[in-house]
């Protein structure tokens, strides 16, 4: 995916994309002989917009499970048999 500058594209060609996709492959432009001075410049939304995105993240955070859980029954089944040495699995001898 080759990187785009992100002022020079029509919102609908463009896909969400801004510059800070380019930073980390060395300028906006995406050249590798950038001097970094190039300012970033991120999406403007209008307050009541921006307020609405982060309601919604935070509402989605709140339903994040952190805790462990177990898929694969079997898979826990055969670990718990196999021999560890310091917690790692290791050969039987």
């Amino acid at each position: 995916m080759y990187c785009t500058d992100a002022r020079t594209l029509p919102e609908a060609t463009n896909k969400g994309r801004t510059n800070l996709d380019c930073m980390s492959r060395g300028g906006a432009s995406g050249s590798s002989s950038g001097t970094g001075t190039e300012p970033i410049i991120l999406p403007q939304y209008r307050p009541g917009i921006r307020k609405a995105k982060v309601l919604r993240y935070r509402e989605k955070r709140k339903e994040w499970k952190f805790e462990k859980t177990i898929r694969h029954s079997s898979r826990k089944a055969n670990a718990e048999t196999r021999g560890r040495v310091r917690g790692r699995f290791a050969r039987r001898t």
